[in-house]
């Protein structure tokens, strides 16, 4: 059995169980979306105190080197993405870790599980998450992410950020700048399908998908509410080509 050392220099504070499940729902969409395979599959198993979560996607797989890579390039150069795949990964990990939940990752390359050991090298006690990989527990095809004892809140948190999960939504215009919807729901800001904003004073809700430089820069990494001025102009575009597609 291999070990692969996460090398986490600090565990976001403020992320809660629901924040990590969102970043490895994140994940696998994102690789919906990069590979051109089926969505994800994203079924809460019901036990008798507690839940388990199974993320599913048809993709090409996680690998070892996933877990050690500070950030995907691919994910960088590509406008579609909503998951920090390298950085996000060990966050989630971290703050399940620390929470006491517990998750396994199974692809063609075998089983990846967080441990606490002990740091090679180090021999003052020092103790790091790392991932063992078991490589005799494969699957042909993918990502089985599973997530043992987890609330149906924690569930319902998580996936209330991404617009492809929620219900109540009738899109009314489509460009490449965005998309408009009616919503049951007030009026929400979505960038690539996942929840930046509430606004009241919209309307509707609209999904961006050609963020300005402003937009992105506004970004964080705990992905916490923006502020209108930060998508304002994006909603304008979003408006604008809307218009033009249908004049």
């Amino acid at each position: 059995m291999r070990y692969l050392d996460l090398n986490i220099k600090s565990i976001l504070a403020d992320w809660e169980i629901a924040d990590a499940i969102r970043e490895l729902i994140a994940n696998a969409i994102d690789e919906h979306r990069l590979s051109n395979t089926a969505f994800p599959v994203i079924e809460l198993q019901k036990g008798f105190l507690n839940s388990s979560l199974v993320i599913k996607d048809y993709g090409r797989g996680i690998k070892s080197n996933h877990f050690i890579q500070n950030e995907s390039r691919e994910k960088v150069q590509s406008e579609k993405t909503i998951g920090k795949f390298g950085i996000g990964l060990k966050d989630a990990i971290a703050v399940l870790f620390r929470h006491n939940v517990k998750v396994s990752f199974t692809s063609s390359e075998g089983t990846f599980t967080p441990v606490e050991r002990m740091k090679e090298g180090m021999k003052d006690g020092t103790k790091t998450i790392q991932i063992t990989v078991d490589e005799t527990k494969k699957i042909d095809k993918g990502t089985d992410i599973l997530i043992s004892k987890i609330s149906r809140s924690d569930y319902e948190k998580a996936i209330a950020i991404f617009l492809e999960l929620r219900t109540g939504y009738q899109k009314l215009a489509s460009s490449k700048k965005g998309d408009i919807y009616r919503s049951e729901n007030g009026s929400e800001i979505f960038l690539n399908g996942m929840k930046i904003g509430t606004d009241e004073n919209f309307l509707f809700s609209y999904d961006i998908k050609e963020p300005n430089k402003k937009l992105q820069k506004s970004l964080n990494r705990e992905r916490k509410t923006l502020s209108r001025d930060s998508y304002r102009d994006n909603i304008i575009s979003i408006l604008k080509s809307s218009i033009n597609k249908n004049t």
